[in-house]
């Protein structure tokens, strides 16, 4: 229908509903771009909680600033023609990026800097003291760091872990803490420990907590210049510690008819059999027992040896009416209270 034939009532009908239809697209494209911003703003704020950084990097203003809805009047100008208006002139430096200006670069992880509300205190000492302010709570090694350590590059938190793992062992191993879990590692206070402040010096119990290895952090990337280091000196003073292990270690022993434990030293084998019988003179007791109470530990494949031996003493002392055998197999004996022996010395009882 040309236009030119419509009358003027049909012609402002038809204006109104274009000016209705025109206010409702315009109505509709704010709501939409209302509703994804502020879906967009809310996902930013999230990340930026996350990550602990107050201001949003996508280069737009606080979710509070009005937006600037797209009108007829308002659209902007075509690409190339704004990029000459906004271009660099000749002889002047394009400014530097206003993220990067807006933020002050982030200090790196210091483990003997702490929050001004633990100046004067070590970082063991602060930490042992966060942990007993909540008994019944676990701490891992990052909530240890929030709560003692201010702010710090996001990239040190692999040192800072295990420096505070490190700090945390030592503290688990001076008493101070409970260890309730290997891997990843847990801590809560250790209910009547002894308090580490005044027991040393900041220094010394700094250089007290130190140990030579801590569990691995998965955050710490495998390649890592600094953890490389400390696996070749680590790898380096294993051989000695292992050294010092296998010194401490008692070496087991074989097992020897004549050498009974102290207690019964001085007496013959079967007199330290009868008189472990005595202890109890109702009971049975099987050889094994028997070897266990005179004899103590030896190594085990010794074992068989041992059964044949004392089992010959006690058949022995069988005979000689000192014993009693209440049971064939496996062999048992037990004390026998009218035991004599013609012309012969009763074994010498030392009744514990």
């Amino acid at each position: 229908m040309s236009y030119s034939i419509l009358s003027n009532e049909t012609k402002q009908q038809l204006e109104q509903e274009r000016a209705r239809l025109t206010a409702d697209r315009d109505a509709v494209i704010q709501t939409a771009v209302q509703q994804a911003t502020a879906a967009l703003d809310r996902a930013l704020q999230q990340l930026n909680d996350l990550l602990n950084d107050g201001q949003a990097h996508n280069g737009y203003g606080s979710r509070g600033e009005t937006i600037v809805q797209p009108s007829e009047q308002s659209l902007p100008e075509h690409p190339a023609k704004q990029a000459k208006k906004t271009s660099t002139p000749k002889g002047q430096s394009k400014p530097k990026s206003e993220g990067k200006g807006q933020h002050p670069a982030a200090h790196q992880f210091n483990s003997k800097v702490l929050k001004p509300e633990f100046a004067g205190l070590s970082p063991i000492k602060a930490m042992v003291q966060v942990i007993e302010q909540s008994p019944e709570q676990t701490f891992d090694a990052e909530e240890v760091i929030r709560t003692v350590y201010d702010e710090f590059d996001p990239a040190d938190l692999p040192t800072a872990k295990r420096s505070v793992k490190i700090t945390l062992v030592g503290g688990a191993k001076k008493g101070w803490l409970e260890r309730v879990q290997e891997n990843p590692p847990l801590f809560k206070a250790l209910t009547g420990a002894k308090s580490p402040a005044g027991a040393l010096t900041d220094d010394q119990s700094d250089e007290a907590i130190e140990v030579t290895s801590a569990e691995p952090d998965d955050d710490e990337p495998s390649d890592s210049p600094e953890r490389s280091s400390k696996k070749a000196a680590k790898g380096k003073a294993q051989p000695r510690a292992r050294a010092k292990e296998k010194a401490k270690q008692p070496k087991a022993q074989s097992f020897e008819a004549t050498k009974t434990k102290r207690s019964f030293r001085g007496m013959e084998p079967l007199q330290a059999m009868v008189n472990v019988t005595a202890t109890d003179p109702a009971r049975s007791f099987s050889t094994v027992e028997i070897i266990r109470e005179v004899y103590g530990e030896f190594e085990e494949s010794e074992m068989p040896r041992a059964i044949k031996s004392v089992a010959g003493t006690l058949t022995r002392g069988v005979r000689r009416n000192f014993l009693e055998k209440t049971h064939s197999n496996p062999a048992q004996f037990k004390f026998k209270a009218s035991g004599k022996e013609t012309g012969a010395t009763s074994p010498t009882l030392l009744v514990e």
